[in-house]
């Protein structure tokens, strides 16, 4: 379960980051021309995926907990989009390593 909420939400802040006029967008990949193309559709999808993650981890952990852990998840990650992003060190190659880890180590040890 957490594996999919930091799925869920690094893909919604990575959404709402690609919309930004500030920010310096790489345009490499297809998807990424299309996400910057369609900034209004894509912020929408992007709310809405914060907001569906913000309640599957109020159902899931309690009122609480569960908004602390969306709270350090939510900074956590937004943290690393704004400051790997740009210098080109995330790729969907790392990430997917990434994720791929956790979610070993989640169903395993946890």
């Amino acid at each position: 379960m957490l594996t999919l909420l930091i799925v869920l939400i690094f893909c919604s802040c990575y959404l709402l980051y690609n919309t930004s006029k500030r920010a310096t967008l790489a345009t490499s990949l297809t998807i990424e021309r299309k996400i910057q193309e369609n900034t209004q559709l894509t912020k929408t999808i992007g709310c809405f995926a914060l907001i569906s993650t913000l309640i599957l981890t109020l159902g899931y952990y309690g009122i609480g907990t569960g908004t602390f852990i969306w709270f350090m998840l939510l900074m956590f990650i937004i943290g690393a989009v704004v400051v790997l992003a740009p210098l080109k060190i995330m790729n969907y190659k790392h990430i997917s390593i990434a994720l791929v880890i956790l979610a070993i180590v989640e169903l395993n040890f946890l």
